[in-house]
């Protein structure tokens, strides 16, 4: 991309995520706490209102990359 800020770089989007694993069981949370966790219903074809998506408690293993 030509318009990046100064500080930003370009990655292929490979390069800094892993493969979706798929069969995790969790259960939503409106608690701020874990990583969000965007149900099939939280995709739309206009975008997703991340405002309104809920929190997961994650094991420590599935959530080690999330900040």
């Amino acid at each position: 991309m030509d318009n990046l800020p100064v500080s930003w770089t370009e990655k292929r989007l490979g390069e800094i995520t892993t493969k979706p694993q798929y069969g995790y069981t969790a259960s939503a949370s409106a608690q701020k706490k874990g990583p969000k966790f965007v149900r099939i219903t939280d995709i739309t074809k206009e975008k997703i209102d991340w405002e309104k998506v809920p929190y997961c408690n994650a094991q420590e293993k599935f959530s080690k990359n999330i900040n």
